[in-house]
């Protein structure tokens, strides 16, 4: 998360990555400043760093391609994603930086449309980040996700976002954190594989992606696994 850094250190610390694994490393470059205000004040933050944001990316950009008063050695950096919504999507456009779109795929239909018309390059590259969850019954891969559900919609009314608990508690949810859970999911994709597969293949045709950024956390580990393997084994992923 580049508000919580300076750009220098970003720049050496990809760069040395880099060195150690060429080729192996992609940097994704965030505007968070910290998910609660405990964070944000353990990481001694300010309203002015998140303002920053776009004069810190193009730093990073700059260090890294040897653009800047401050040369790194060696040169070549990985390649730079900006970790984007709307906003942030424009912001890559601009600096002609690679886009991991995050949120519903909704919303990353008009932010991969936004940054295409605005980028300033030769290759824009668009990434799809969504939470998935495969499994051989529908409600089994969605008990996948729900957990992590749970904990952001709690966090919403505690600020506390806690460890996620393998079989949350529903009875205790007001009906608006309940609505809130169900929208969450909403936005997630799960299901047996060929409803998954069709799913992402809708998704990828509409924002013109050939590449997707696998999230979501499942404290149910034997699961998780069982998900990753069915997802990799999908028609959509073997080339």
């Amino acid at each position: 998360m580049v508000p919580n850094h300076p750009p220098l250190i970003i720049a050496e610390q990809a760069a040395m990555l880099e060195s150690l694994y060429p080729g192996r490393i992609i940097i994704g470059l965030g505007s968070s400043v910290g998910f609660t205000k405990p964070v944000r004040e353990a990481l001694r933050q300010t309203v002015e760093a998140k303002q920053r944001f776009d004069s810190d990316l193009a730093q990073v950009r700059n260090f890294l391609l040897g653009d800047a008063p401050i040369t790194l050695r060696p040169h070549a950096g990985p390649p730079l994603f900006v970790l984007a919504g709307f906003r942030s999507a424009l912001s890559a456009a601009k600096l002609g930086l690679g886009v991991i779109l995050g949120g519903p795929a909704e919303t990353q239909v008009e932010a991969a449309r936004v940054y295409r018309e605005n980028f300033q390059g030769t290759s824009p590259v668009v990434i799809s980040s969504l939470n998935i969850a495969v499994a051989e019954d529908e409600a089994y891969a969605r008990r996948l996700l729900l957990p992590e559900a749970y904990a952001q919609v709690l966090s919403r009314s505690t600020g506390v976002f806690g460890a996620l608990d393998p079989d949350p508690d529903l009875k205790g949810l007001t009906g608006q954190q309940r609505e809130r859970l169900e929208q969450t999911l909403a936005n997630t994709v799960y299901g047996t594989p060929a409803a998954v597969e069709a799913k992402l293949a809708d998704i990828a045709e509409k924002l013109g992606v050939e590449e997707f950024l696998v999230t979501g956390d499942m404290p149910d580990r034997e699961g998780r696994a069982h998900s990753e393997e069915l997802l990799a084994g999908l028609d959509l992923f073997i080339r």
